[in-house]
């Protein structure tokens, strides 16, 4: 209670009443900042739900494209001024839940030379550049469909070729200087309406062996598709096969 005069009591209970008004507003400070965590933690929440919930969606629902055979087209494996190439043909098959749409194959010949990025890292430069342009005019599978289907391994090929540079490079890696190392590396790029924006890939890496010798001979000529052979790569180039 307040016993002086009058102007003394008022200062006494304004202050009192201020100091109660700051107490009663730092309560409310206190409750909407933790008003606002909490509702901060609910929308965190409700968008982390979203997107597990889309990202259910997406995986129960999508296309897959598995590489059933790589084979060659035809002609065989040619070596002269121009450099070397060959032709590779495909059969792949949507073995997921929805079509699979803009569908493209990509394959290189890379020759293994000193100084040259590896298969493995040529697979992943180029491949990666895919994923950052535009779709491709492809074609689509519904799923449990495969390309080429009635035309068969061979009805439909990818011509892949390397440079005479390339090629002479990497017979400097040989004892004799006359073989070569090569590799058909590669991707399958598409989407699938369910995440239709995003490029989704299965790669592959094989070697390219003549007679099943590793590495082939380089002499000028044709090697017929009879004596080449496509060999899944080994220990340092097992990540090329992947699917995403």
């Amino acid at each position: 209670m307040c016993s002086g005069d009058a102007i003394t009591c008022y200062t006494f209970w304004l202050m009192i009443f201020t100091g109660v008004l700051a107490f009663v507003a730092l309560i409310q400070i206190y409750f909407l900042i933790k008003a606002d965590k909490t509702a901060a933690k609910t929308a965190q929440a409700a968008k982390d739900s979203a997107e597990i919930a889309n990202k259910t969606l997406i995986a129960s629902q999508r296309a897959w494209i598995r590489i059933d055979q790589i084979g060659f087209g035809g002609g065989g494996l040619a070596i002269d001024a121009n450099g070397a190439s060959v032709s590779v043909s495909f059969r792949i098959t949507n073995i997921g839940n929805s079509p699979a749409i803009n569908i493209t194959p990509h394959a290189w010949l890379i020759v293994l030379r000193n100084g040259a990025l590896s298969p493995l890292q040529e697979q992943q430069r180029r491949c990666g550049e895919i994923r950052h342009n535009p779709f491709s005019l492809g074609f689509t599978l519904f799923p449990g469909e495969s390309f080429p289907d009635t035309i068969g391994l061979g009805g439909w090929s990818l011509g892949v070729n390397a440079t005479r540079v390339e090629i002479e490079e990497g017979a400097t890696l040989s004892v004799k200087k006359n073989q070569l190392m090569l590799f058909i590396v590669g991707c399958i790029d598409y989407t699938f309406p369910t995440d239709a924006s995003m490029h989704h890939q299965t790669g592959f890496i094989y070697e390219l062996r003549g007679d099943d010798q590793f590495p082939i001979s380089f002499e000028n000529g044709i090697i017929p598709i009879d004596n080449l052979r496509l060999t899944e790569a080994g220990i340092g180039v097992s990540d090329g096969r992947f699917a995403d």
